[in-house]
């Protein structure tokens, strides 16, 4: 079985259709320049644990590959959160995602909380 797309999430269903927005818009910009080497997106921060704002909140992700990112990938991946801040201007700089490897992923200070994709 899948895992729940972001839109599909009980806690994500309850946001402002914006706010659910610009996270589809995310994770599907995340999963395209990522490909195959995404393991996983996780949510985490305010929006999983309580107190998340829409008005003034960051949305924060973890998005798990399968190796540190090459710099053409990594390239790609900061070139493309430009489009989703273009779309959503309300939200710029207030898009957080953090990319880690399997491997390193011992080394985050917070635990996950939610499996995005």
């Amino acid at each position: 079985m899948s895992s729940p797309s972001v839109a599909e999430m009980d806690h994500v269903r309850a946001l402002p259709p914006e706010t659910r927005a610009i996270l589809a818009a995310v994770q599907d910009a995340i999963v395209d320049t990522a490909a195959s080497s995404l393991v996983g997106l996780y949510l985490h921060g305010s929006l999983v644990s309580g107190g998340f704002d829409p008005r003034v909140s960051d949305l924060d992700l973890i998005a798990v590959l399968s190796e540190d990112p090459s710099d053409g990938l990594a390239a790609r991946l900061e070139a493309m959160h430009e489009s989703p801040a273009r779309r959503y201007p309300r939200w710029e700089g207030r898009v957080e995602v953090v990319y880690v490897s399997v491997e390193r992923l011992h080394d985050l200070d917070e635990p996950i909380r939610s499996r995005v994709t």
